[in-house]
């Protein structure tokens, strides 16, 4: 026998034990987390760091701030708007400093090659067609839809780190069935190169176990591999440096037992998700724009008044007032208005079929997420039944095996169906957590300040 087996065989017990020691839910090995950070074992900790770290939230939060200030600017029109212009312009030939307002041969206007003018302006529209109330309105539908776009981007956040994490669990109690199974098969190909050194066994029975050996390892290897990627990408979600995750620090949600049946969805507290209701704010926009638009049809109707300073290099300023009302409407505009409002309507058929959409996609979403936590429910009565018959199975044939009566290929497919199964049990559970996760979102309950809720009602 080769060192590079022995060596083998050796650290394969070592790695099993290390593996098998270390129940689910109960791991003892803290996570090195990065510096300063609280450390994240469960998946409630995730979430939460999440919701701290992730840029996501940064950028909806950004954007419903621009869109609160959008409503200030918007009240802002309703207001007088003041200014205060001012110049000083150097002519070649003397030019009249202050305008003249009658005609007085008595009087010699003043001239200077510098004029110098100042002015306070005063415009305060009255009447605009309902185009100021009109931006408002929108400024406030944009507003709503953006606060929607936060707590969307929180419930996705919230969803998108659950799946991961219960990913990382999954692969982690994955590997360990995997390990046991190599632990399993490099006992059989011991037993098996007995026998055949012994003359009790074929050359086959070596020759089957070591292939069963060399496919455990390679779909072991394959999800150590997926484990590290999941790892990666839970590490990346929550800004944490690579390695500071260990996936044996991270304890199991409270899962269901196979048999609970647990609380049943409820459709009475389906309410409209983020989706929907920042489609009806998106709609509410759409409206107010088209009233903007046809606004432009009516005349504007403002108080104009200011007062004005004039003067010159060498002559005394002069002061004087002015106000009135101030008409406005374009005659022609070449077809600008028009289509400003056929397009604005345009929107408004967008918009509502948008609602419309987004209900359609958010029923779609409850159904899905219902019928997963349906098949979870069945697939971890059905597993846990067969985990029960594959373990007394494999028993039996191992037993049978080492009495010399038994059939090596029958044992062999008795270890596989328990990993299999024990492998299933445990994503079906993950599962359930993910689906009821799904539901709350899709039924517009998943957000910052509800989602601690949601995992308690879990099973």
């Amino acid at each position: 026998m080769s060192t590079a087996n022995v060596t083998r065989r050796s650290a394969l017990p070592l790695l099993a034990a290390t593996v098998l020691a270390l129940p689910a839910g109960a791991q003892s090995i803290p996570s090195t987390e990065t510096s300063g950070a609280p450390p994240v074992r469960t998946l409630a900790d995730a979430i939460r760091r999440a919701l701290e770290v992730h840029p996501s939230l940064d950028a909806a939060r950004a954007s419903s701030a621009a869109a609160a200030a959008g409503i200030g600017s918007s009240r802002a029109t309703r207001l007088p708007q003041l200014a205060v212009r001012g110049s000083t312009v150097r002519f070649q030939e003397p030019m009249l400093v202050a305008p003249l307002h009658r005609f007085d041969p008595s009087a010699i206007p003043d001239f200077d090659e510098t004029l110098m003018q100042g002015s306070l302006g005063l415009e305060w529209a009255l009447f605009d067609g309902g185009r100021r109330v009109g931006q408002v309105r929108q400024a406030r539908a944009l507003f709503g839809a953006a606060q929607e776009g936060v707590r969307s981007t929180e419930a996705g956040l919230i969803q998108r780190t659950a799946d991961v994490f219960l990913s990382v669990l999954t692969l982690r109690e994955l590997l360990r069935a995997r390990v046991r199974h190599e632990v399993a098969l490099e006992t059989e190909l011991d037993r098996a190169r007995r026998t055949v050194e012994e003359g009790a066994a074929p050359e086959l029975d070596r020759l089957r176990a070591e292939a069963e050996l060399a496919s455990a390892r390679a779909e072991r290897e394959a999800t150590d591999q997926q484990l590290a990627l999941a790892v990666a990408t839970l590490g990346h979600l929550l800004d944490l440096s690579p390695g500071a995750l260990d996936p044996e620090g991270l304890r199991s949600p409270a899962l269901p037992s196979p048999a609970a049946e647990g609380p049943p969805i409820d459709d009475g507290a389906v309410a409209d998700p983020p989706t929907v209701s920042a489609a009806r704010r998106t709609l509410a926009a759409a409206e107010a724009r088209e009233g903007v638009a046809r606004s432009a049809w009516l005349p504007s109707l403002s108080v104009v008044g200011g007062y004005d300073l004039f003067a010159g290099g060498s002559v005394s300023p002069v002061a004087e007032w002015r106000g009135g009302l101030q008409v406005s409407y374009p005659l022609f505009t070449g077809g600008a208005r028009s289509s400003g409002v056929d397009a604005s309507r345009a929107g408004v058929r967008e918009a509502r079929a948008r609602v419309e959409e987004a209900r359609e996609q958010a029923a779609m979403a409850v159904e899905a997420a219902r019928a997963q936590e349906m098949e979870a429910r069945a697939r971890m009565l059905a597993l846990e039944a067969a985990v029960t018959r594959f373990t007394e199975l494999a028993r039996v044939e191992r037993l049978a095996l080492d009495e010399g009566i038994g059939v090596q290929s029958d044992w062999l497919r008795a270890e596989a169906g328990l990993l299999r199964a024990r492998a299933g049990v445990a994503q079906a559970r993950h599962q359930l957590v993910a689906a009821r996760i799904a539901w709350a979102r899709a039924a517009g309950r998943l957000d910052s300040g509800r989602w601690t809720e949601i995992l308690e009602e879990i099973p």
